[in-house]
């Protein structure tokens, strides 16, 4: 339930088995907890459920899940990996803000969107795939994502938010999707000047995407 074993200090370890809801702030500030293992049967992980649990240090979201809650791991700080199970139809707001020690994500699946804020201040963020599938990545969500080297979004992708890479001050290497129709203010703000651009879409919309880092 909700709450459950919050601030428990006693937690180091945690296998979750069978189809258990792991209500919000369930495992909340377990700062001591390093290790979570789910079995194949789990398929709800609520809202801030391990957020602050600061001495986790990888993450496996098991492809049964369908519902990951808003900042469910948020401000884990030694967190370094995490990989999202393939029914996850959408990584939430703040989902992995603040994990400022997350290096790599893998996404088993295509979930449609990333949501405000989902690996905003992620500094070390240095492997990240974006799946086809993915149609809108929301504002913020890669922001001050300084370690990030390249982007390669995906054709699906129909929408970016506003300052949703900006801050990403080592990015190289940028490739657009030939259908993105939205991008919002300041979308790249901050990210090099002579960053490589790949883009096969309109005039128009390249004329945003030009003004996007300035």
């Amino acid at each position: 339930g909700e709450h459950a074993f919050e601030k428990c200090a006693g937690i180091y370890s945690l296998t979750i088995k069978g189809d258990v809801t792991i209500g919000a702030y369930a495992f909340s500030d377990c700062l001591l907890m390093n290790t979570v293992k789910f079995t194949k049967e789990a398929k709800y992980i609520g809202d801030y459920a391990f957020s602050r649990c600061s001495s986790l240090s990888g993450i496996s979201i098991p492809d049964t899940v369908e519902y990951l809650g808003r900042s469910a791991f948020a401000s884990c700080f030694a967190l370094s990996n995490a990989y999202i199970g393939s029914r996850v139809s959408e990584i939430p707001d703040n989902a992995f803000r603040n994990c400022k020690n997350l290096e790599e994500v893998k996404l088993g699946g295509s979930p449609k969107s990333i949501g405000d804020g989902a690996f905003m201040e992620c500094y070390s963020l240095s492997y990240f795939t974006f799946n086809e599938g993915i149609e809108y990545i929301g504002d913020r969500a890669f922001y001050l994502c300084e370690a990030l080297p390249y982007v390669t979004l995906p054709e699906s992708l129909l929408g970016i938010g506003e300052m949703a890479f900006a801050g990403c001050g080592k990015l190289r290497w940028l490739n657009l999707g030939v259908h993105l129709q939205e991008l919002g203010n300041l979308a790249f703000h901050g990210i090099p000047a002579d960053i490589d651009v790949k883009y096969h879409g309109t005039m128009q919309m390249w004329r945003k995407i030009d003004n996007a880092h300035n």
